[in-house]
């Protein structure tokens, strides 16, 4: 498997004016009161051009404490089965377009609903997604 690692090691200035956040005011499901932020990270293989990013749910104040771990792919489905070589996409190449739950990642109880938040705000807001695709690029070039 490629090596991932997170945008904020090498761009910890823009990660720390970027980095998403959703904040919950009442309880809620499985999710307590308070701030979450969406980190992401990508792969680091010079040769991948796999277009995904793996985003990391934590709770401000438990930075070390990972809630979800989503991978989420910008490009059309079509994208990732050519990518892949595949004519018929299975559940890993769907997982890869995303949003979606990382494979064999740990997940905690809330990590459905965190997987919700983040997909609601990818759907609602274009310039997120356009954000993601920057940092992935200036990502890239970087590595």
């Amino acid at each position: 498997m490629n090596s991932i690692e997170a945008f904020s090691h090498f761009f910890p200035g823009i990660a720390a004016q970027e980095t998403r956040s959703y904040v919950l005011e009442t309880h809620t499901g499985k999710l307590a009161p308070g701030t979450y932020f969406f980190t992401d990270a990508y792969c680091t293989d010079k040769e991948c051009d796999c277009r995904v990013g793996y985003i990391t749910v934590i709770k401000e104040g438990a930075p070390s404490k990972e809630l979800a771990r989503i991978t989420f792919g910008w490009e059309p489905l079509s994208f990732y089965c050519r990518w892949m070589g595949v004519s018929i996409p299975d559940a890993e190449i769907i997982a890869l377009k995303g949003p979606a739950l990382m494979w064999l990642a740990p997940q905690t109880p809330a990590a459905n609903e965190l997987l919700s938040v983040f997909g609601q705000a990818v759907s609602n807001d274009p310039g997120y997604v356009h954000l993601l695709k920057n940092h992935y690029t200036i990502f890239k070039e970087k590595t």
